[in-house]
């Protein structure tokens, strides 16, 4: 079944949800307020404490069946399917990424109806971002 999208109604860092799967060093949870990334931008990071378990999540990534899967050191540990979770979001790091991903919108919007520039391309980090565009001056 598809994981609930917390971030998507509210922007809440933090939630509980339940262990719903493990495979290959990834969780799934019934519901997250992790982003898995998309549109330019990369996917949020966090801890995940499960009892006395805190797990490192450095990516998250969403299937084509809308189940968004965690990355984290829980091996094989199938145990935890089934446990409660509290989620904690990186609020540094998903303040930054959203910023420029808001501010990149604004110049892609300036660059097109400005001066018909198509954006090709962008980058999104914590620290910098970048935007390409195509600008046809009309010389042949």
């Amino acid at each position: 079944m598809a994981t609930i999208r917390l971030y998507l109604d509210d922007d809440g860092l933090e939630a509980t949800a339940s262990v719903v799967a493990i495979a290959g060093g990834e969780l799934a949870l019934d519901r997250t307020c992790f982003y898995p990334g998309g549109g330019g931008q990369p996917p949020d990071h966090g801890t995940l404490l499960i009892g006395t378990k805190r797990l490192v999540v450095d990516g998250v990534r969403a299937d084509p069946g809308g189940v968004i899967w965690h990355a984290c050191d829980c091996g094989a540990d199938h145990a935890l399917v089934g446990c409660s979770a509290r989620l904690a979001v990186d609020a540094v790091r998903r303040l930054a990424l959203s910023r420029y991903h808001t501010v990149l919108h604004v110049l892609n919007t300036i660059a097109l109806r400005g001066h018909g520039a198509l954006m090709t391309g962008t980058q999104i980090a914590i620290d910098y971002a970048r935007i390409d565009f195509r600008i046809d001056s009309g010389l042949q």
